[in-house]
């Protein structure tokens, strides 16, 4: 299990470099103004949501990567970690809205949330790295940055 945050990392390494200017540039409303507009019982938008914090989580990881500051490696471990449970509770939310069992159903609702999770990955990386270009610290893109705050207060209020 400790070896796949490491996989996923590296799939999203390569979707962010993929992600075309325009698409980096794609607006995202911050999640906590997204969140303050939805009914908390609606399953969708609550799963948008997780998978939004996964894919921060992912971008951290990212971040973090061959890092040699002094505790990098347990902070990407803990956001990796922290991104696959989100993906766990995100295909139990929607394969229990949507009746989906076991097997080939339930693979392939996971392969289409990590699908997602990989698309807005692609769409914070690529803020991030044109970020980077700007001011020479990715991690401070407003979006980003405000989403992973968000997303620290949402998974320790869980």
């Amino acid at each position: 299990m400790r070896a796949l945050p490491a996989l996923v990392a590296v799939a999203l390494l390569v979707n962010a470099l993929a992600v075309s200017p325009a698409r980096s540039q794609q607006a995202l409303t911050p999640l906590g103004d997204y969140l303050a507009g939805i009914d908390a019982d609606d399953t969708v938008a609550m799963t948008h949501v997780l998978k939004r914090c996964a894919a921060a989580y992912f971008t951290v990881v990212r971040l973090l990567e061959g890092s040699t500051v002094e505790g990098a490696a347990t902070a990407s471990q803990r956001y990796g970690d922290a991104a696959m449970k989100l993906l766990v509770q995100v295909t139990e939310a929607e394969a229990t809205a949507a009746g989906t069992g076991t097997g080939a159903p339930r693979e392939a609702l996971r392969a289409e949330i990590m699908d997602e999770v990989l698309m807005f990955s692609g769409v914070y990386g690529g803020r991030v790295a044109a970020e980077r270009e700007r001011s020479g610290d990715g991690a401070k893109d407003p979006l980003f940055s405000g989403d992973v705050q968000f997303c620290n207060q949402l998974t320790a209020a869980e």
